[in-house]
């Protein structure tokens, strides 16, 4: 099945009549030079020459008749050129200008330009040198006037086009014809000036699905600082763990409750999306950056225990096992939750730790002759299982049984009750990744030319579909399994949907972004965050964009590295943003 594009909405026409109309012809020109330094001669010593790189492009789309056609020989859809003229809107009657606020991509130099001849004899030149993203700003000279756009709508309609003629030679900007470039913002200076009046202003609405979007949020609040790792929603609270401190807000008032100050922190860190911290009973568990585990009362922020770590520079993980909190702190430590009692400890030297429901899956090298897989019951402390870590790969523990890729390459598991050990099949192909839900085991594969394929396994072995990606798909980076559908999330932005039963697709879809940073799912829906800054929901039936919002409203150096933090709980989400902008979103 071929993607389903989902597309913007088409904008109203314009109110002001633009005098880019009744195109007789469209020259396109692109060059760039870029130069590169030459480490070393063939010597092996340094050597400061250069190397220049020239790129050129040229095409030029003419009326014939009533139609378009292009120097390549491609026939031009009319409602492109129509597209072309209605994209000179939001202009401003300033000098030309070369770059977006003094930013200029290093060794490169670029020249896009489009010559337009009107049936009237009057020709409209529009240009960039600008490195910045989709070549903004945009200068446009007309009756000896010169104009710059910063809205991105030129460069939108110019590479519908040039995708069309030459997809192979601008294929990278496939998104951005599919979806228009995000536009940037005017600076004041030019601001102030206005919009010039000899173009039409672009009024497009906004979408349906990005107002419904706006209806979902709760509130945003502008934070002092970026958040260390993700906060937390519990019981209309919310846990805000900065470096030295945990703030906890009212989540209806956005009031500050109460703070949790730690004490000197070794040494400052970056931001992490993770999910560190953990909270029930209306008791929070934190693995401070103060080397402290805390047991902290979340209605009056009351300190109940504390229990000294290792020193550690950052929030560590805990997870909560029945009556049990586990703390990886480059070991691990299993403290009782009401007291903080220490009930066992592993000092150090684990990694790629897994904390399931009863059992620990991790490596570990103490008093061993070389590092191993261990699995360890949470509740006895007994190690159940183990081996040596090069001769297993892709392990994963569910309800009492180890699966694991031998040395040979055969899926194996291993019935920790009786340590019955079981061959189940050998794959074809090289495995990528492995998830298990109930009796059910999903591989991602991938062939010598590099073809990924999915394969559906019950938990005896027995393989009940395939699904194959054909050559020219985005590969898999990443894939989730649910009782109902496989969720298969592709570069690109795209995500696809296979029926858990049978491996037949039942939708596939693309958003804005290029990557999808985040995926939860939320009774019939599903919402993911993208590297463009947005929030997406879908429905996990059909697939459809139900709503949308824009979290990230300013557009960076490049939109594609905007990277939010989102965690969900109680039905919201609470989403950061690089800026450190707080939104509370509702799911419902």
């Amino acid at each position: 099945m071929a993607v389903q594009w989902y597309l913007p909405h088409e904008s109203d026409s314009f109110t002001v009549s633009s005098p880019v109309q009744s195109i007789a012809a469209i020259d396109i020109t692109y060059t760039a030079v870029a130069t590169s330094d030459i480490i070393s001669n063939n010597t092996g010593n340094p050597d400061n020459t250069t190397s220049s790189v020239l790129a050129y492009n040229f095409y030029r789309i003419q009326k014939i008749g009533d139609d378009y056609f292009a120097s390549t020989g491609d026939h031009v859809d009319p409602e492109l050129i129509r597209e072309v003229s209605e994209s000179f809107a939001d202009l401003y009657k300033v000098g030309y200008q070369k770059s977006y606020n003094a930013y200029s991509r290093r060794d490169s130099g670029l020249h896009f330009t489009l010559e337009i001849t009107l049936l009237n004899g009057r020709t409209v030149r529009a240009e960039s040198e600008s490195s910045y993203y989709c070549f903004i700003p945009w200068n446009v000279s007309y009756e000896g006037s010169n104009y710059v756009q910063y809205n991105g709508m030129i460069p939108s309609t110019l590479f519908k086009i040039l995708t069309t003629l030459d997809r192979d030679q601008w294929a990278p900007y496939q998104k951005v014809a599919t979806w228009g470039c995000y536009p940037a913002r005017v600076p004041v200076s030019t601001q102030e000036k206005g919009i010039s009046l000899d173009f039409p202003s672009a009024n497009t609405p906004p979408p349906a699905e990005e107002l419904l979007g706006k209806t979902h949020l709760q509130w945003l609040l502008t934070l002092p600082e970026i958040p260390v790792c993700t906060p937390v929603y519990y019981n209309q609270k919310v846990f805000l763990p900065f470096a030295d401190r945990i703030e906890c807000i009212d989540a209806q008032s956005r009031a500050q409750l109460y703070t949790i100050p730690f004490e000197v922190v070794q040494q400052p860190y970056l931001p992490v999306q993770d999910q560190k911290i953990a909270v029930s009973d209306n008791t929070l568990y934190v693995g401070a950056p103060d080397s402290h585990i805390y047991s902290i009362d979340t209605d009056t922020g009351d300190i109940r225990w504390a229990y000294k770590i290792p020193p550690v520079t950052d929030y560590i993980p805990v997870t909560l096992v029945d009556d049990k909190v586990i703390a990886l702190t480059g070991g691990i430590v299993c403290l009782e939750k009401e007291h903080g009692d220490v009930l066992w400890e592993i000092a150090s030297d684990t990694w790629n730790e897994t904390v399931y429901n009863d059992t620990i899956l991790f490596a570990y090298l103490q008093d061993l002759s070389q590092p191993h897989y261990i699995v360890l019951d949470i509740a006895t402390v007994e190690p159940l299982w183990g081996r040596p870590l090069h001769t297993v790969q892709h392990p994963f523990y569910s309800q009492g049984t180890l699966y694991f890729f031998n040395e040979e390459g055969t899926l194996t598991k291993v019935a920790l009750e009786q340590m019955a050990e079981t061959d189940l099949f050998q794959p074809s192909q090289p495995v990528e990744s492995m998830s298990i839900l109930g009796d059910r085991i999903v591989l991602v594969l991938k062939d010598e030319s590099g073809i990924q394929s999915v394969l559906m396994v019950h938990t005896d072995g027995v393989r009940t579909w395939e699904h194959t990606l054909e050559r020219n798909d985005y590969p898999i980076s990443r894939m989730i399994l649910s009782e109902q559908r496989v969720f298969l999330i592709r570069e690109a932005g795209i995500i696809q949907a296979l029926d858990v039963e049978t491996g037949e697709e039942l939708w596939i879809r693309e958003v804005r972004g290029t990557t999808v940073t985040s995926f939860h799912e939320y009774k019939e829906n599903i919402c993911v965050s993208a590297d463009d800054g947005y929030i997406y929901c879908l429905s996990a039936e059909t697939g459809f964009i139900t709503w949308y919002f824009m979290a990230q409203n300013e557009l960076e150096i490049f939109p594609d590295k905007i990277s939010l933090s989102v965690t969900s709980s109680e039905g919201y989400l609470l989403v950061v943003t690089p800026s450190g902008v707080l939104y509370l979103l509702s799911l419902s």
